[in-house]
C-alpha cells in the first residue's frame, strides 16, 4: 500500500506479477494477476490504483497496466 495515499498503484502490482512470471514464480505471478482481476472497475477496466478499502481509484483504463497483464498472461 502506498505510504502517502493508502493506495496500491496497479502498474507496480502488474510489474511485480510480470517479474515473478519471468523468474519462474508462477504462484506469485498468479496471485497478482488474480488481485488485479478482482480490483477492476465496474466496467472491467484496470484502474490507476486501488484504495486500501479495495475500491478502484484514479483514471481508468490504464494502458500500461493492461499491457503488463497481457505480457504476464503470455508468460504464464
Amino acid at each position: 500500500v502506498g505510504v502517502q495515499t493508502g493506495a496500491l498503484p496497479t502498474p507496480e502490482a502488474a510489474l511485480v506479477g510480470y517479474t515473478a512470471a519471468m523468474s519462474g514464480r508462477r504462484d506469485i505471478a498468479t496471485h497478482w494477476m488474480d488481485w488485479l482481476g478482482e480490483h477492476r472497475t465496474p466496467r472491467g477496466s484496470l484502474p490507476e490504483k486501488v484504495l486500501a478499502s479495495g475500491a478502484p481509484a484514479g483514471p481508468a483504463p490504464i494502458a500500461w497496466t493492461a499491457a503488463r497483464v497481457i505480457i504476464t498472461a503470455a508468460e504464464l
